[in-house]
């Protein structure tokens, strides 16, 4: 008993000598907390952290803060790599912000591909077989030159093991500059362990990309599947839910921010109770969103081109809201 004892005293004593930061008293931290609404009230800018692009979200976040981990979920076909690549794009181009996404999916050419169709506003399809008219050469001609021009990096990740797109992540801050991560998706992670390689349990990687997160101080957006239930759902009650994210609730615990992709299209529901035409219209639900408001995000969604934009402040919009409105799903 006494050597066991000894040996964990002298463990213990081995993490004292870790480099930690030290608790601080409130007046101190206090007085960082005010400063730094002093200096936000002195900018021009009204948004604290990166800007979405999305302006009734930015609204609602302030932006995705440093140390934020922000998931974006849906079903398939919902359009999350779509609207993660239209942030990504907005923040890089619009908003001059360095950029990281990596994904597993697709080669760089491909997202390449996609992100030019977006900035372009041409259809994918007739990208991909060079089939474009005089007009869609014009547009490539004047509007790809600021995506071009951009800090937006590409990662294509052969090998989407967690300690190596760790390592990635800290390497584009470290040479890139990178103010925002992007990871194209959850449940493509994997490790290797005793028994070879698996997919890594969100047990593991979620917390894992959360102190990432807070560590390179910048906001870490992943995107996410959620349970493809849609042979249990009639059209009227198809809206995902937190629940659907079917790991224990690990990825609502460690997530600053929860988007939620919803397209009533999908379902064959063209009109909502209120009368709005849902046709191209994606809803963002925001169920978690720490020290912001929760609700419905109307989001235009062009499919052909893979890209989310503003929702059109000319629709007709019963509620008056510019396109927010309360979300049921957070009644439930």
């Amino acid at each position: 008993m006494g050597k066991r004892m000894k040996e964990k005293k002298e463990e213990l004593e081995k993490l004292f000598d870790i480099e930690t930061k030290e608790p601080q008293k409130i007046g101190c931290c206090g007085k960082e907390a005010l400063q730094q609404v002093v200096d936000q009230a002195s900018k021009k800018e009204t948004i604290p952290g990166v800007p979405s692009g999305f302006t009734k979200l930015d609204d609602y976040t302030g932006g995705f803060q440093g140390g934020d981990l922000i998931v974006i979920a849906g079903r398939p076909m919902m359009g999350k790599t779509s609207l993660a690549l239209s942030m990504a794009r907005q923040m890089a181009v619009d908003h001059h912000v360095p950029v990281l996404f990596a994904t597993y999916e697709m080669k760089e050419t491909v997202v390449s591909k996609r992100l030019i169709a977006a900035q372009c506003d041409i259809p994918l399809h007739t990208l991909a077989c060079a089939i474009l008219n005089p007009k869609q050469w014009e547009a490539l001609d004047k509007q790809l030159l600021p995506l071009i021009e951009s800090s937006l990096t590409v990662a294509d990740i052969y090998e989407y093991d967690l300690q190596k797109l760790e390592v990635l992540c800290r390497r584009a801050v470290e040479k890139d500059h990178v103010k925002a991560i992007f990871i194209d998706c959850l449940q493509y992670i994997y490790a290797d362990n005793a028994y070879g390689r698996s997919t890594v349990d969100t047990m593991k990687s979620i917390p894992a990309f959360k102190l990432l997160a807070r560590d390179l101080d910048i906001p870490i957006i992943i995107t996410s599947n959620l349970k493809n239930g849609t042979k249990d759902l009639d059209m009227h009650n198809c809206r995902p839910r937190l629940s659907d994210l079917s790991d224990d609730g690990i990825t609502e615990f460690f997530s600053d921010k929860i988007f939620l992709i919803h397209r009533p299209e999908f379902y064959h529901i063209y009109q909502d109770e209120y009368g709005r035409d849902m046709r191209g219209v994606a809803i963002l639900q925001v169920e978690k969103n720490k020290g912001g408001y929760r609700g419905d995000i109307f989001l235009n969604f062009k499919e052909e081109c893979g890209k989310f934009t503003n929702y059109d402040p000319f629709n007709p919009m019963p509620l008056g809201e510019g396109g927010i409105v309360n979300s049921k799903a957070n009644e439930k």
